[in-house]
């Protein structure tokens, strides 16, 4: 899928991904908007909704050359996806909601410690990133210590982690902090809206905010670790 990209001229490493993450997110605008066409199959719907992740997981794989990603930033992209699609796939099951959370709550770390090369203070993105968590957790807990109390640690951590994962992406300085603060902040919003509908209230239109801004997040999140240009190869 993306075996030519960053070689062709005139096109950067960035470009070129961002071309192929347009045609990549397709599956996942499927699986938003038109869910009645994919059947009742739980495994089509599994299908589609783990496919653009897949395929962010192959642009990133073939353009590591090209790109000349560094072995670490390459290697911790893919795990996050990768914990990414197992936690897509466990959400459409009701009691892996856990498990999904789970894998959720290690990409976001992976994320985290990949963007957290060259961290630089920004005020603003600390503050942001902590009014957050305060919102957020004012919000869940009093109606989780009513209802859920046993998922109430898990539900905090998570919290935490996709704050500081917020913070690094903002924060660091060998990656695309645009792309990066873009990407999780959608990932963020997403996910809040899947914790208020499940612990508080329902949200109208759930399904579509959740997957729309998960899968435009994701792709920001990939998009930012590819250089504006190509570049000669980097040491590990």
């Amino acid at each position: 899928m993306a075996g030519g990209a960053g070689k062709q001229s005139g096109w950067s490493p960035r470009s070129a991904a961002a071309g192929q993450m347009a045609l990549a997110v397709v599956p996942g605008l499927l699986y938003t908007f038109f869910p009645n066409l994919l059947g009742t199959e739980q495994l089509v719907r599994v299908g589609f909704k783990c496919t653009t992740i897949a395929a962010l997981q192959a642009i990133v794989l073939a353009l590591k050359r090209p790109a000349q990603l560094t072995t670490r930033t390459w290697t911790l992209t893919l795990g996050a996806l990768f914990f990414s699609m197992l936690g897509d796939a466990a959400l459409l099951y009701e009691h892996l909601f856990t498990a999904g959370l789970a894998s959720f709550l290690i990409a976001h770390i992976l994320y985290a410690v990949m963007f957290s090369s060259g961290l630089r203070v920004r005020p603003a993105a600390l503050l942001a990133s902590g009014l957050l968590v305060v919102a957020a957790l004012a919000i869940l807990v009093p109606s989780m210590l009513e209802t859920n109390k046993d998922l109430l640690v898990p539900v905090v951590l998570y919290t935490v982690a996709i704050s500081t994962m917020q913070v690094t992406a903002a924060c660091g300085s060998h990656h695309n902090t645009t792309a990066a603060t873009i990407g999780a902040w959608l990932f963020t919003i997403s996910d809040l809206t899947i914790a208020i509908g499940k612990f508080v209230t329902p949200v109208p239109y759930a399904h579509e905010i959740i997957h729309l801004l998960y899968f435009v997040g994701q792709c920001f999140l990939t998009l930012s670790v590819f250089p504006s240009k190509l570049t000669k190869p980097r040491k590990d």
